[in-house]
């Protein structure tokens, strides 16, 4: 029976990376991947809509009803997800650790398949999309991830 094979996804909303297990205290990196998300105020940049007051001649202006920043960033973990699903599928990998921020895990794990589920071994609610290689490798290490 060959040995599984181990992914570990570190996303945030904007970025993601993938490494592959390969022993004790390595990792591969298999991709970096990016959104360039804008921020909200430059998403949203036109005037809000209008509307009249139930009573009386008031006007006032409309809220969004999401966030478009937020908005954004669910529909790149969403993108992270389906490629995600389409390597598992393909056999790339049959185990998988996620570690993402809270708001960034529930995101995925809205959009996870359930084969995806299945390969899920690990999740932490963590911040550390931004370390670089070495930190990350080290970080990895020090929650026996590899």
């Amino acid at each position: 029976m060959p040995k599984p094979i181990t992914w570990v996804l570190v996303c945030d909303g904007q970025r993601a990376r993938i490494f592959e297990v390969a022993g004790k205290g390595r990792a591969d990196f298999m991709g970096d991947y990016g959104s360039e998300l804008l921020p909200s105020r430059d998403i949203a940049a036109d005037r809000p809509g209008r509307t009249f007051d139930r009573a009386g001649p008031g006007r006032h202006a409309k809220e969004p009803r999401q966030d478009a920043h937020r908005l954004g960033k669910s529909k790149f973990l969403h993108e992270m997800a389906d490629r995600l699903d389409r390597s598992c599928r393909s056999g790339d990998f049959s185990r998988l650790i996620v570690i993402a921020p809270p708001t960034a895990l529930g995101d995925l794990r809205s959009a996870f398949s359930k084969r995806i589920q299945s390969a899920l071994v690990q999740e932490h609610a963590k911040e550390i999309a931004g370390l670089s290689e070495p930190d990350l490798m080290n970080y990895l290490k020090c929650i026996d991830v590899i």
